[in-house]
């Protein structure tokens, strides 16, 4: 019932008082309501979880990018936070997708270290992927592409993935193992050497 609204009297209707006499009125403070909690700052399921401790509903979420918010959580609210308002009311909530896409920087045919940092300058996660390429190629080290590529928008955070050139690993040389059988041949002592080579040659 709206606020201001007579809910009840005494003496009842009808009833006889004396001149000057008094009655008493019961008046609706309007209906049950509850201040919206702060939201900012949480995630969904936490904000869903304090709206309900509070007696309100979870309401629609719009998304937003926000680079002073990190990514999933509660910007603001409607109602705002502190307002009063009836139980059970909804709440919208928008939510912070982060900061906005940017064009991922071109670093191809650069060396892995610049690559590298030309990327995290503008707040991109790196991974590296290695590119086998023969010994004393001058691709050695140089980054051969990118995932994304150069120019696709793409949010700060992000993994950006660069293959650079590697060299083979260096191949194991060749071992001989010799064993010594030792054989009694009455009161003597016959001593065969065997050795044996590995069938992997040098560089296989």
């Amino acid at each position: 019932m709206a606020n201001g609204i007579v809910v009840a009297q005494s003496p009842a209707p009808d009833v006889l008082v004396a001149q000057a006499g008094s009655v008493r009125l019961e008046v609706s403070s309007g209906p049950d309501s509850r201040p919206v909690p702060d939201l900012t700052g949480l995630s969904i399921e936490g904000a869903a979880f304090r709206l309900g401790k509070a007696g309100l509903l979870f309401g629609p979420v719009t998304q937003a990018d926000d680079p002073a918010v990190v990514a999933g959580a509660v910007i603001s609210s409607a109602p705002a936070q502190g307002t009063k308002v009836p139980k059970d009311t909804p709440v919208a909530l928008t939510v912070s997708n982060g900061s906005a896409p940017i064009p991922v920087p071109e670093v191809t045919k650069t060396q892995q270290v610049p690559a590298t940092e030309v990327l995290r300058a503008a707040g991109f996660l790196v991974d590296v992927a290695g590119q086998l390429v023969v010994t004393g190629d001058p691709g050695v080290g140089n980054v051969f592409g990118q995932n994304p590529v150069a120019g696709t928008p793409y949010r700060p955070g992000q993994v950006v993935t660069i293959v650079v050139g590697r060299v083979p690993p260096p191949r194991r040389a060749a071992t001989t193992t010799t064993t010594l059988a030792t054989t009694p041949t009455g009161s003597s002592t016959t001593t065969t050497v065997k050795a044996s080579t590995p069938t992997t040659k040098a560089g296989g």
